[in-house]
């Protein structure tokens, strides 16, 4: 018993040098290539506790999550579909994201279904997420990381009731970067809410992501037209953020 705690605690300080290196390196890009200042200050002074669990289940309704041991065949090793990474993860939402998605602070929501209610709940403050907006977009946006644990929403989104609030660290970034351009092959299921990926594509990913223009508001506007989006009726809580 005591060698598999000191197995575990020497995973929990890998991931934590990880992660680290991951904010230095944003925080380093970011001032070689224009991060804005609301996003400097978010990696610099971000004192939260990185995830150090991770749970791997897909949905199979009736809020049940079961085990989802490995990638499909022609994927990419190590992602696993409906599970939070240890600790990087794509978090997929559709284009009504960018209803109420506010380019002039540095946060925004996302949302789980009742049926992964468990998935919800394993996020914790600090737990990374690429934005990735699902079709016609399909396209990794930013990273964020939560500000808090799920919170539940059913009074005010009834089909998405567990809601994050997310603070971003690297975007939203206009143009975005496609999962095929850093290499990732995911071959989406039905249900499909979050991938789990592997560091190096977490890395990839944000090296990408950083050079990019940030997202202004005109162009948000832009994307809201494309898709039919009415900013009235934006809802508190979530925005669309599904799936």
């Amino acid at each position: 018993m005591r060698k598999r705690i000191e197995a575990v605690e020497r995973r929990l300080d890998d991931i934590e040098k990880t992660v680290s290196a991951l904010r230095t390196f944003i925080v380093h890009s970011g001032m070689s290539h224009g991060m804005n200042t609301g996003e400097h200050s978010a990696v610099q002074e971000s004192t939260v506790p990185s995830p150090t669990g991770a749970v791997a289940g897909k949905e199979t309704g009736a809020a049940d999550t079961r085990p989802d041991i490995k990638a499909s065949k022609g994927e990419t090793p190590g992602l696993l579909h409906n599970s939070l990474g240890e600790p990087y993860s794509i978090k997929l939402v559709y284009p009504t994201f960018f209803r109420s998605l506010d380019v002039g602070i540095p946060y925004c929501t996302v949302s789980f279904p009742a049926g992964k209610e468990r998935l919800a709940k394993q996020v914790r403050e600090g737990t990374l997420f690429f934005i990735y907006i699902t079709s016609p977009v399909r396209k990794v946006i930013g990273l964020a990381q939560a500000m808090g644990p799920a919170e539940f929403r059913g009074d005010v989104t009834p089909s998405r009731p567990w809601v994050i609030p997310m603070e971003w660290m690297i975007g939203p970034k206009a143009g975005g970067v496609s999962l095929s351009d850093v290499g990732l092959e995911v071959r989406a299921r039905p249900g499909d809410s979050v991938y789990a990926i592997p560091e190096d594509a977490a890395k990839r990913l944000a090296e990408a992501l950083v050079p990019l223009p940030d997202l202004d508001e005109a162009e948000v506007n832009r994307l809201r037209g494309r898709f039919g989006l009415d900013t009235a009726r934006t809802a508190a809580g979530g925005g669309g953020s599904r799936p």
